[in-house]
């Protein structure tokens, strides 16, 4: 029973752009990065990093909880 949820709930007040990055070995991170529509670009932000869970699909978790917290104006990725 999904009790309301949405694993790929997206929503009209957040923007999401696919982000690569190197890690400290070198190797290429892909990811996505989550930011309200009406947050103010020119200034600074509390951010956090949200991980999917090992065995999940990042669609269905990371994306959802980082969506949810872009809306309460963190930026995500």
């Amino acid at each position: 029973m999904s009790n309301g949820t949405d694993n790929f709930y997206v929503s009209d007040r957040v923007t999401i752009e696919k982000v690569t990055f190197r890690n400290q070995y070198g190797m290429t991170v892909a990811g996505n990065f989550f930011m309200a529509d009406d947050l103010d670009r020119g200034r600074r932000h509390g951010a956090l990093v949200v991980g999917h869970p090992m065995g999940a699909v990042k669609e269905q978790s990371a994306n959802l909880y980082a969506t949810r917290m872009a809306e309460q104006g963190f930026v995500t990725n």
